[in-house]
């Protein structure tokens, strides 16, 4: 029985790796289609203090190789004085790009309304967003975003946001969970199952966002507009990807253990609002792993499963993930994480049930 239940736990992760996250592996991630007009892209992005770095994110930002794009910055009631710093960068930006910066209308939690305030002021056909904490990895972000788009009239073109390198294991795991969330989300995607985005790299066809703006659920969270965005529109829209290496946004992972349970906790708010069927094998998948490791160690106490079965059964599980799996972890910027994979899912399985417990106990910031 030990043994079945083990190998059941297995399978079902090795499932998920075959039928999603493959899809993945197997994708040609180079666009080489060349541009035949360039439609005016906004750039949107809100802010609520400044993080670090930030005139160096924004310079980027301004600097794109693309003809036709404006950069709406959106104060969502921050300090004097960080209004008064941006307000001199802008100043001091030599980038023939228009850059806006605008004022949110109402002082609500999150940053749903300094959104939608940006939205409406963008001239833009299409909106792409980041935040204010994030750098595009090239000058040539926005070109590869908008040459995905094809005849078919996509609405939508979801963008990857992996991490930058960090300096201690938190960091190290956070962009692990990264490239595993990515895995997920392009995965299901790839499947006819889009689910979500990611805020600090998407872009949507104006028309589309106003179109689906009043029907997004959820106006009460802090955080998850992409997410809602999505589930609004609920099959209505053609949805693409991009995963170019040169259109990455990166940001800097958080380094404390808190600061990250807090972040991971207002990502995960909008998964109340996932389809049913997305939400369970969600759960499922989450539960296969830390289900795994937490019978392995039960077993192992109690002496119903040796230890060299429970490392063969392991080794096997790992070996065959990995015939899945590298292709797609170096299309995401993720070997270092590949070579140390069991350990990683390993914390992975602890990562689950404290975030849950975390998400409970915890009150939430609102951005």
């Amino acid at each position: 029985m030990a043994l079945f239940a083990l190998l059941v736990l297995a399978g079902i992760q090795i499932l998920y790796w075959w039928y999603y996250f493959r899809r993945v592996s197997s994708l040609e991630i180079v666009n080489k289609k060349e541009l035949t007009g360039f439609p005016k892209v906004s750039v949107v992005i809100c802010f609520k203090g400044l993080p670090e770095d930030f005139e160096k994110n924004i310079v980027a930002v301004a600097e794109q190789d693309y003809p036709n794009f404006e950069v709406i910055l959106v104060n969502d009631f921050s300090s004097p004085q960080d209004l008064g710093e941006m307000s001199d960068l802008i100043g001091g930006i030599k980038s023939k790009t228009p850059v806006r910066l605008i004022n949110a209308s109402k002082d609500i939690p999150g940053k749903k309304q300094a959104v939608y305030d940006g939205v409406l002021s963008a001239e833009g056909e299409y909106i792409l967003f980041t935040d204010m904490d994030c750098r595009p990895v090239s000058s040539n972000w926005i070109k590869k975003m908008i040459s995905v788009l094809t005849e078919k009239g996509e609405s939508v073109v979801l963008g990857y946001g992996p991490m930058e390198r960090g300096n201690n294991l938190i960091s190290w795991f956070a962009g692990f969970e990264t490239i595993m969330t990515a895995l997920q989300y392009f995965g299901y995607h790839l499947a006819g199952e889009t689910y979500m985005s990611v805020g600090r790299n998407w872009m949507v066809k104006k028309s589309a966002y106003a179109n689906n703006y009043m029907k997004m659920k959820g106006g009460h969270l802090a955080s998850g507009d992409d997410d809602l965005m999505i589930q609004a529109m609920d099959g209505k829209e053609n949805i693409t990807f991009c995963l170019d290496p040169e259109s990455f946004v990166y940001s800097k992972p958080k380094s404390d253990l808190i600061d990250f349970l807090q972040q991971k906790t207002r990502h995960i708010s909008t998964s109340f609002y996932y389809p049913f069927i997305t939400s369970v094998k969600l759960f499922l998948f989450s539960f296969s792993i830390t289900g795994y490791y937490f019978l392995a160690v039960v077993f192992l106490f109690f002496g119903k499963i040796s230890m060299t079965l429970i490392i063969m059964i392991s080794i096997l599980k790992w070996i065959i993930q990995t015939i899945l799996h590298h292709k797609a972890f170096f299309k995401l910027d993720g070997m270092r994480h590949f070579f140390f994979y069991p350990l990683a899912e390993i914390l992975l399985a602890i990562y689950y049930p404290v975030l849950g417990l975390y998400s409970v106990l915890i009150k939430k910031k609102s951005w």
